[in-house]
């Protein structure tokens, strides 16, 4: 009686042998999805972290252009005033001299 148990003892062994096969193909399938997130999460977390660095870069040169604009406006705006100041004097000499004629 023992051959048969055998037999069946093999017989059930070939079934576990199989189904541990299907599901070492299945872990390798999660294995190689769950790598692909990985590098998809590295490339992801690499590429914020570039345009985090951008962000700060661009961030300090509008603070820089925004001075430079403010300091420019108050030059042009000095400049204006100056040039008003001119063309009015100028008239003003103008009147004078229309004046005492």
């Amino acid at each position: 009686m023992r051959f048969p148990t055998f037999l069946f003892l093999q017989d059930n062994l070939a079934k576990k042998q199989s189904a541990l096969a299907l599901a070492q193909e299945q872990l390798a399938g999660v294995l190689a999805k769950v790598q692909a997130l990985k590098d998809r999460y590295d490339d992801s977390t690499s590429r914020k972290r570039a345009l985090e660095e951008e962000l700060a870069d661009l961030e300090g040169k509008l603070e820089r252009a925004e001075k430079l604009v403010t300091g420019l406006a108050g030059e042009l705006g000095r400049e204006a005033v100056w040039r008003c100041y001119e063309t009015y004097a100028g008239r003003v000499a103008t009147m004078r001299q229309c004046c005492s004629m």
